[in-house]
């Protein structure tokens, strides 16, 4: 039992991308916010959709208050982070 618990996290920590280590934490909300808004396997292979649909999360985040100051490289990061993982999320 504890062989194939074990075989089972391993399995789930390699198919899952690697947020924490590759996204600050308001890349992280633009990410998140995107994923709950959108399709985002369909969105990753089409820029203009993917650019829409981070620039509509980042400016939903920011008039809610949920992310302030100026987050264009965030917003940046978090759509390569879409694209470079497109299909995987």
């Amino acid at each position: 039992m504890r062989a194939i618990l074990s075989t089972t996290l391993i399995a789930l920590t390699l198919a899952t991308p690697a947020i924490a280590a590759t996204l600050s934490p308001t890349a992280e909300k633009i990410l998140a916010a995107v994923r709950s808004q959108n399709d985002v396997n369909a969105i990753c292979k089409d820029r203009g959709a993917l650019k829409s649909a981070v620039q509509s999360a980042t400016r939903s985040l920011m008039n809610s208050g949920a992310i302030q100051g100026m987050p264009r490289s965030d917003a940046q990061a978090a759509g390569k982070y879409i694209a470079d993982n497109c299909g995987q999320l």
